[in-house]
């Protein structure tokens, strides 16, 4: 059951840095007040948001900070993380595993993520974060996820059935996506290339970053 968790977390369809926090909260290592206080860092295990005594559930579905951003979602879904009492993070989340499809795991996953960093911004950078502007960055998280999915190839056929957002090129082209981006400040920005040849497969990339642009 330990190896099989730990697979599905692993494997859940979300950036490394997800499946990093989330392996975090797994290990109960998460810096909120309660695991603060443990390790000699704070002096309360109270919530620095709504005074509330703190822990990882409290943080990331019952804080008044989670609930207003959890409101937005799926009323059925978070209606199960609530029903799921389990205390012990690692063993909730195996609940939440089993209980859900894939692509709800990976919402519920990311819903958490965002929340936290939500949480860190205020208290760290004083930047508030709207419970609507969060909800909105998952939603465009999770979509693009859906965009940049690997193709999935079909055994025995030489062109793939890919996700949106790719086309498989005819056998013996390649297909070279170009993006770009700017930095917040805009002074700084990067261009990059991936190509994958007519079975989807990886065969390179490329970056070029411009800074002092503005």
């Amino acid at each position: 059951g330990e190896k099989r968790f730990w697979k599905e977390l692993w494997g859940c369809k979300v950036p490394g840095k997800i499946c990093h926090f989330m392996w975090r909260l797994a290990k109960h290592s998460i810096p909120t007040e309660n695991v603060r206080k443990r390790r000699n860092m704070s002096v309360s295990e109270n919530c620095q948001v709504c005074g509330s005594l703190d822990s990882w559930r409290h943080s990331l579905l019952e804080c008044n900070m989670a609930r207003a951003v959890w409101a937005m979602e799926e009323s059925d879904i978070y209606d199960l993380l609530a029903s799921i009492k389990i205390p012990n993070a690692k063993l909730w989340m195996a609940e939440v595993l089993s209980a859900t499809k894939q692509n709800e795991a990976a919402n519920v996953f990311t819903t958490m993520w965002a929340i936290w960093h939500a949480k860190r911004k205020l208290l760290h950078e004083d930047i508030h974060q709207s419970p609507y502007s969060t909800h909105l960055f998952i939603q465009n998280f999770l979509k693009e996820l859906e965009t940049i999915a690997p193709p999935v190839v079909n055994r025995g056929q030489q062109r793939v059935a890919v996700g949106r957002g790719w086309k498989a090129p005819e056998q013996g082209l390649i297909h070279i996506r170009v993006d770009g981006g700017l930095s917040r400040d805009g002074g700084t920005g990067v261009v990059a290339a991936v190509c994958r040849d007519h079975m989807g497969r990886y065969q390179g990339s490329s970056a070029v970053v411009y800074p002092g642009i503005i």
